[in-house]
């Protein structure tokens, strides 16, 4: 996860960085994403999520993947919030599913789970370790250097993506 959070901007869980917790309430969330709209966004342990509020999560997914929050007013209609909106992907760890399989089919197309590890078990704790504090002294580099050579090769990458887009 902070492999991924670091070519973007700071890997770490502290308030600069891009690591969040699933330990934050539900208003929390859409705004976060507004904020940081069409930048990735990093949540770790969805585990952390007691099992009870696992609905929770599962109605979050519904309303991330909106892309607009609801809209809201005082009872007498004289005060209307302005709706926020984001475009964001959204990456998840955890020790167990977000939704279980038997969850509702919506979620499937929205969320989608890899049960994987990220290191080959051959690799040491000590590489990790070494490797995490490495990416936490080096980051957000990747995307700069994406960003330039897509503007400098837009034709070469539309050409890439075109027939990716009509299937």
């Amino acid at each position: 996860m902070k492999v991924m959070a670091g070519i973007y901007g700071n890997p770490s869980g502290n308030t600069n960085g891009l690591l969040e917790s699933w330990n934050n309430t539900a208003t929390y969330f859409p705004r976060k994403a507004a904020i940081n709209s069409n930048i990735p966004l990093f949540f770790d342990e969805s585990s952390a999520v007691e099992k009870k509020d696992r609905s929770w999560v599962m109605d979050l997914i519904y309303v991330l993947a909106q892309g607009i929050s609801k809209g809201k007013a005082t009872k007498t209609g004289n005060n209307i919030e302005k709706s926020l909106s984001w475009c964001n992907l959204i990456a998840s760890t955890g020790e167990v599913p977000v939704f279980d399989s038997d969850a509702l089919g919506g979620l499937s197309v929205r969320c989608l789970q890899f049960d994987v590890s990220p290191f080959h078990a051959k690799i040491s704790q000590d590489f990790i370790k070494e490797f995490t504090s490495k990416i936490l002294e080096n980051y957000g580099f990747a995307i700069d250097v994406f960003i330039l050579d897509f503007i400098e090769n837009r034709e070469n990458y539309k050409s890439l993506l075109e027939p990716a887009l009509w299937m």
